[in-house]
């Protein structure tokens, strides 16, 4: 009899209380707070968790996506000291907080986790996958004000 108590008792904890193992949902985004033009203001790499302004040619940059899920991504960066810009178009798509941006002009897939969106805000993280960059496979993010 007491046997039985026991592994009763031991039963009960196990349901009761659960265990910490288990994973948080992620949270769910609108993808109507998606839509529109944005533009990258800041951001955070591997050298400062302080985010730092993106300077005035980089801010030209554009991404928008459409209730249809097309995106067009207008790209302005310095070469040198120029300030120039490469254009692309493809798709999107927002699942739970994976944010996943197909550009089929360069064949290209970027896929990010969304950390905040809101009516005018949008701040995604995603691991640097550029062999070239000192911050290649760590943790960045991006912080983007809609336009439009």
């Amino acid at each position: 009899m007491r046997r039985t108590i026991f592994l009763l008792g031991i039963a009960l904890s196990v349901m009761l209380f659960p265990s910490c193992d288990e994973e948080t949902p992620s949270p769910v985004f609108s993808e109507n707070l998606l839509t529109g033009t944005w533009k990258p203001v800041s951001g955070t790499d591997c050298t400062s968790e302080t985010p730092y302004d993106f300077d005035d040619c980089t801010q030209q940059t554009r991404y928008t996506f459409t209730a249809d899920g097309k995106a067009t991504l207008i790209d302005w960066y310095t070469d040198g000291e120029t300030c120039v810009s490469n254009t692309g178009t493809g798709s999107w798509t927002l699942e739970g907080d994976v944010f996943t941006v197909i550009n089929t002009t360069d064949n290209e897939t970027y896929v990010h986790t969304v950390l905040k969106l809101n009516n005018d805000t949008l701040w995604l993280g995603y691991i640097n996958g550029d062999p070239d960059d000192a911050c290649y496979q760590q943790q960045q993010s991006t912080y983007f004000l809609k336009v439009e």
